[in-house]
């Protein structure tokens, strides 16, 4: 009662009730043929479809057992029903919405020294600074004590932070690192990074457990994202290391070889989880597992602290590749995305499906493969998302040769869901009477109201105010009614001031944000924001620049200094979200403490 389908590289799968204890091995209820085994079999298929004059198809074999619906089975079969993980051939496609990439102009990330040997890891961050530029955190493999943070705009470091490794912590092979959030409350707007020294090379050969090659165990660093906008004095930053093993009695071996981490952005119970995929050689490609390690492991552990966790297999990749060497998630949750040599596989996630039951499904038909044909363009590892609908892409450099790293960027195209062709109705109720609804109203002359400061330089003003930075000749005309204001000043964070609650709009299907500003010594292209938060992430909804110059374009507005104004911004989907949770943040981009906004 088999299912035989054919592999790459002429390796086959036998999915089966009874294991043939002669020939093959029972591995996580699956029966997997040893080399032998693979020759002995491929002279059966041929016999077999010899036998029948029909010609051997590399896609398929000829021989299937039948399916039974929900687990049912005959009352006469000797054997009790088992659970077996769903693997499906490369030629086994998921219908999805997404279409296609189209390339997008390329970014490169200059030589700097010996930071960017052989990039390995790349994860596009959601901050926004330098006028939108695209930011993201990259290295390369080995062994490391630092990040560094890279505009893709200039090719240039913005920031390399040191971390503070414990004493005692030997690492070996960093490979992946993946933004994520920080614990699994959907209502933490902070976001961490996830760095996965979880290289193992040796290990990828084990085949059975126990085993000795490589590692006994592998790393994950994590540390709270830092703030790019912030001021950064070369103070080592803190990270909680966790010492990660795959002793689980689940997992078919106890070391492992794995180069593609990522974290579940998703509302629920796993927000936070962190998620690996293994990589092993030919000979040991059964053994590829999906494991997680649960945000519960995780989410309340603090600097400096080490621990030790093994991780829980919850699946088997559908994809019979044995060198996944990248990942990421989209922050929505809705696309993974896995890379294996030439090719990145993109796996649509339906909502209530766990990140397993979609990567033990199958792949959408679409699959980009990498342009390889640049001079230092020989081999590709790092994968990110970058927004909702692009993703990016890094050359290792030929070689391991230092040069200029080629990061290319693609824009993800989806299918646009056809209109829905309704039977006749009566008239739909008239809408003319829809209202619009306050969910908050502050003019700020009791205090701050629904907002609260994120810093130093956001503060609440009025006439008797004990903060020096309240007080000057022109204050009086700078409160929009009555005799307060909020101030915010120079830039970052500290800067900013935001809702103090979350706020639930998933009923409304239009937002606007209207308030009034007065500028004070702002000199030109010195600028403000106004961010929304849409459950997930922070985002720039619209930025006001001081100068006059350039026209309003409904995102830059142009505004003269000693002046006051009054701005509304309206969201609307689909580009925007409107969760269980949203909030709004105001910040100043200014470059010290006299140049203000009120």
């Amino acid at each position: 009662d088999y299912k035989i389908r054919s592999k790459e590289h002429n390796n086959y799968e036998i999915e089966c009730k009874k294991c043939i204890t002669s020939c093959a091995k029972m591995t996580n209820s699956k029966c997997f043929f040893d080399t032998a085994c693979n020759l002995l079999l491929l002279v059966w298929l041929t016999i077999a479809v010899r036998a029948n004059d029909t010609p051997l198809s590399h896609s398929s074999a000829s021989l299937t057992f039948e399916k039974r619906n929900n687990g049912a089975h005959d009352s006469n079969d000797e054997t009790s029903p088992i659970t077996i993980p769903r693997r499906v051939s490369s030629t086994t496609k998921k219908t999805c919405a997404l279409l296609g990439a189209e390339r997008l102009a390329p970014y490169k990330i200059l030589r700097n020294g010996d930071y960017f040997r052989e990039v390995s890891y790349m994860s596009h961050t959601t901050q926004s600074v330098l006028n939108q530029d695209p930011i993201v955190w990259v290295g390369s493999d080995g062994r490391w004590t630092s990040i560094s943070a890279v505009s893709l705009a200039t090719g240039d470091i913005i920031r390399t932070y040191r971390l503070d490794i414990p004493s005692g912590v030997k690492g070996a092979d960093w490979e992946s690192i993946s933004l994520g959030p920080c614990s699994s409350d959907a209502n933490d707007p902070e976001t961490c990074l996830y760095i996965g020294d979880i290289g193992n090379n040796s290990a990828g050969d084990c085949l059975s457990r126990p085993c000795d090659r490589g590692r006994d165990f592998v790393i994950i660093y994590k540390l709270k994202e830092p703030q790019l906008d912030v001021p950064y004095n070369d103070e080592a930053l803190q990270v909680a290391t966790l010492e990660v093993n795959y002793k689980h009695k689940d997992m078919p071996v106890d070391r492992n070889n794995c180069e593609a981490l990522f974290v579940d952005w998703t509302a629920g119970s796993g927000r936070g989880d962190i998620y690996m995929v293994t990589k092993h050689g030919s000979d040991g490609i059964a053994n590829t597992r999906i494991v997680k390690l649960a945000v519960g492991d995780h989410e309340n552990l603090t600097g400096g602290s080490v621990t030790s966790h093994s991780v829980v297999p919850v699946g088997t990749p559908s994809l019979w590749k044995s060198g996944w060497s990248g990942a990421d998630m989209s922050l929505d949750g809705g696309l993974i995305l896995l890379r294996s040599g030439s090719y990145v596989y993109f796996f649509e996630r339906d909502e209530g499906e766990s990140v397993a039951q979609v990567l033990e499904g199958s792949p959408c038909s679409f699959e980009h493969e990498t342009d390889r044909s640049g001079n230092n363009d020989k081999q590709f590892e790092a994968v990110t998302m970058m927004g909702p609908k692009k993703f990016l892409e890094a050359s290792e450099c030929r070689d391991s040769g230092m040069c200029d790293v080629a990061v290319y960027a693609y824009e993800l195209v989806f299918e646009e869901s056809p209109p829905v062709t309704a039977p006749p109705v009566s008239p739909a109720p008239s809408t003319s009477n829809e209202e619009w609804v306050d969910i908050t109203v502050d003019d700020f002359e009791s205090g701050w109201g629904s907002f609260e400061s994120n810093g130093k330089d956001s503060f609440w003003c009025s006439y008797d105010s004990s903060n020096s930075d309240c007080r000057n000749d022109k204050y009086k005309d700078y409160a929009h009614s009555g005799v307060a204001a909020v101030r915010i000043q120079d830039t970052g964070m500290k800067s900013s001031f935001s809702h103090m609650n979350t706020h639930d709009v998933t009923s409304c299907h239009e937002l606007r944000i209207q308030f009034s500003f007065c500028a004070y010594e702002i000199e030109e292209n010195e600028e403000f924001y106004v961010d929304y938060y849409d459950g997930v992430q922070w985002g720039i909804v619209g930025t006001w620049v001081s100068g006059g110059a350039g026209s309003n374009d409904g995102f830059y507005h142009y505004f003269r200094t000693e002046q006051c104004y009054k701005e509304s911004v309206s969201l609307r989907p689909p580009e925007f979200v409107f969760p269980s949770n949203a909030m709004i943040r105001f910040g100043a981009g200014a470059n010290r403490n006299n140049d203000a906004i009120y």
